[in-house]
């Protein structure tokens, strides 16, 4: 989380950093209104029918933040919920195991996520069908070890991402001895895994 100093000796969020969660929160609440008004209008138009699909998709989104919040992993919980509040040539889906919470590594996992999500950034395209571009990432547990996965379906330049999986299969061995980035290329969607040895 970046700080400042102030005179006192004590220190403050950045108003970068501040800007960031008004932004995470805008989204956030716009998200939420979006979702009452589909509400509104199902039951308006007595369509009773489509209401349990609409609750069961906000449920499934609050029970994802709600896992994200207990990752124990403070910068790696702030660089997956703020992600919405910046806009992003892609919609970003998240998928996280139960009772996940890392025990090491989580410095590394908080990299590995905001290289990707950058990295994923910077070479997604406007598909030329005008098709949405879509990026989800996946923590899950497997025999202790995390695997971060993401999956991106859409219009991407190729070599635009594997600059940013090579840097990061560079930077993290020497933090996490045994930790493996590997990757896949296809014709619109690519796919990245991170695992972290003992993390979990």
């Amino acid at each position: 989380m970046e700080r400042v100093e102030v005179q006192d000796g004590t220190s403050r969020m950045s108003d970068e950093h501040r800007q960031l969660w008004i932004d995470a929160f805008s989204h956030a609440r716009h998200d939420w209104l979006n979702d009452l008004q589909m509400i509104i209008g199902y039951v308006q138009l007595r369509k009773y029918d489509k209401l349990a699909a609409c609750v069961d998709m906000l449920k499934t989104r609050m029970a994802e933040e709600s896992r994200t919040s207990k990752l124990g992993a403070p910068g790696l919980v702030e660089a997956l919920l703020t992600v919405r509040a910046r806009a992003r040539s892609f919609a970003f889906r998240l998928s996280i195991d139960e009772r996940l919470q890392f025990r090491s590594s989580a410095d590394a996992a908080e990299r590995a996520v905001r290289r990707l999500i950058a990295g994923f950034e910077e070479a997604s395209a406007k598909g030329e069908r005008g098709t949405d571009n879509v990026l989800t990432c996946a923590i899950a547990n497997e025999q202790e070890d995390a695997v971060i996965a993401f999956t991106y379906q859409g219009a991407f330049v190729e070599a635009a991402l594997r600059r940013a999986v090579d840097d990061l299969s560079q930077e993290l061995p020497p933090i996490v001895p045994g930790a493996t980035v590997s990757a896949t290329y296809g014709a619109e969607e690519a796919a990245v895994a991170v695992r972290l040895p003992g993390a979990l």
